[in-house]
């Protein structure tokens, strides 16, 4: 079954609802489709509409009860930016919110890539209206819209970066699209037609040609066999991956060849059956224009997987639902050269809808895990994932994308704007210990808050005070205003075991200094 299904038809259905009830005006279909294609256009819609109630109904995980939906967030989204950054419940974050233009967009998985100089974010699906695109300047944290696509709806493109342009190619709206893709050009702010590789493929009504990858030449569908070129604007065919069909695997390149790997028989909740989960995998060897299969990796079995790739080796994580019950072996690395090498599981089991990238050497996994929005990363050569900051508000099935010196998070069912982390600022930055700030633990009205006073003199440029929770910031308190002598508190989870930093930060949230580390004991 096409992974949209298992998270995408249900939102579909209610959001078109909503629009056909709130709309003064009838739905007209575009200039270009012929008026007997209308209206078979419109009945295979309206086929479509029937057929996805049906599926999502069986298709949409639930939790153990049987009761109603895992993901239980709202799952539309006005994607708007703020004026000034906003911090729910007072949590904040060195994520900083993206400012700018309001794109009007209704969608929680959108795609984003890097464009050597700032981020391009597309959204689309917008559940069923025109697709919005914007780049993200990572300097200003700036949003500013770009040149309409020339593209319908549609969910599940594929979404690469080429050194020249972005492409988005194919995807599925449940009818006919056209065209096929579309290529953008950031230096002109323009885009270009791309057609399919085939009449049979452009006629198609789920137009998905699976998983495109990015070999830094060409884009390899290796569920169907193509293979699109963009220097030659030309398709050429090549072997389909001999492997068995499913759903949610990981496919990425290493180099010019690509790695897929796991996922689950495409049957109705492949996720609840053990069963059906898939610990095969294949290498498209580029050299031979030949498929080798892969089936001795050390990860255990799993309904979805993700990975990231270095150019060298790939990281492959297996991905669980929260009520499986997870499972270890949830990460490996796999190189052409040197196969598998198992690598340390991450402290919470990562969840279908977590995301994962690659920074310098290290790979970043976002959250969340076990229900909490915990984000982490695993440095060349180490022996277990560490924490680092989160953005303010849980995400799933959100898009990132890694800049020079920032990551990118946009969209996730929780909502809310793109907003960008400063990589120095998550694990790179060389703060010094240098605050002698102590910290102790006072039960008000039965719980336990973590209490420090502000200090008179703090470094220069601070402006806030941050507390870190396990290596994530919790709290902040004003701060750098001569304010010395004001005491701050934080409530803790009773009887849990943490640990306490307090942060100096300046207005973006970059720390300056920290007090060394301190385990506490919570009542």
């Amino acid at each position: 079954m096409p992974e949209k299904l298992e998270h995408d038809i249900e939102r579909y259905i209610e959001a078109l609802s909503a629009r056909v009830a709130s709309s003064s005006t009838p739905v007209e279909a575009p200039e270009r489709t012929p008026a007997p294609q209308q209206g078979r256009l419109l009945m295979a819609a309206a086929v479509v509409v029937l057929v996805a109630s049906v599926v999502a109904a069986l298709a949409w995980p639930r939790d153990e009860s049987g009761d109603g939906p895992v993901a239980t967030d709202s799952m539309t989204t006005e994607v708007t930016s703020p004026t000034d950054p906003a911090e729910p419940d007072g949590v904040p974050s060195v994520w900083r919110p993206i400012r700018g233009a309001d794109l009007d967009v209704a969608e929680n998985e959108p795609h984003a890539v890097w464009m050597l100089e700032d981020f391009f974010v597309l959204y689309a699906e917008n559940l069923g209206a025109d697709p919005r695109a914007a780049r993200v300047d990572p300097s200003t944290a700036q949003l500013t819209p770009i040149a309409s696509p020339p593209i319908g709806w549609r969910d599940e493109p594929t979404v690469v970066w080429t050194g020249r342009e972005v492409l988005v190619l194919g995807g599925s709206s449940g009818v006919v699209i056209d065209p096929y893709g579309a290529a953008y050009d950031p230096t002109t702010d323009s885009w270009r037609e791309v057609a399919g590789p085939s009449e049979d493929v452009a006629e198609s009504s789920l137009n998905t040609l699976g998983d495109g990858v990015w070999t830094g030449s060409e884009v390899v569908f290796w569920r169907t066999g193509w293979a699109y070129d963009p220097t030659g604007n030309a398709w050429r065919s090549l072997p389909a991956a001999p492997l068995s069909p499913r759903s949610g695997a990981a496919a990425v390149a290493i180099g010019e060849d690509v790695l897929v790997w796991g996922g689950c028989e495409p049957v109705v909740d492949c996720y609840r059956d053990p069963d059906t989960w898939l610990v095969d995998g294949a290498l498209y060897v580029a050299a031979t224009g030949e498929w080798e299969p892969l089936t001795d990796s050390p990860l255990g079995p799993a309904p979805f997987a993700t990975a990231t790739s270095d150019g060298g080796s790939a990281t492959v994580v297996a991905l669980h639902l929260e009520h499986d019950g997870g499972g270890s072996d949830v990460a490996a690395r796999f190189s052409p050269e040197n196969g598998w090498i198992d690598l340390p599981d991450p402290d919470a089991v990562p969840w279908f809808g977590s995301a994962m990238t690659q920074v310098g050497g290290a790979v970043v996994l976002s959250g969340p895990g076990h229900g909490d929005n915990q984000w982490v990363v695993l440095r060349p050569g180490a022996d277990r994932w560490e924490p680092i900051p989160s953005p303010a508000t849980t995400r799933r099935f959100h898009a990132l994308a890694d800049g020079a010196e920032h990551l990118l998070v946009a969209g996730g069912s929780a909502g809310g704007p793109p907003e960008l982390l400063p990589i120095a600022s998550a694990w790179d930055r060389d703060v010094p210990t240098s605050l002698d700030i102590p910290v102790e633990v006072d039960v008000r009205d039965g719980e336990p808050f973590l209490v420090f006073t502000e200090p008179a003199d703090l470094p220069p440029g601070t402006a806030y005070l941050t507390v870190r929770l396990d290596g994530r910031a919790w709290s902040r308190s004003s701060a750098g205003a001569g304010l010395g002598g004001s005491t701050h508190g934080t409530r803790l989870d009773p009887g849990t075991t943490v640990i306490v930093e307090v942060v100096a930060v300046d207005v973006d949230m970059l720390p300056l200094a920290t007090t060394e580390p301190v385990t506490i004991e919570v009542p």
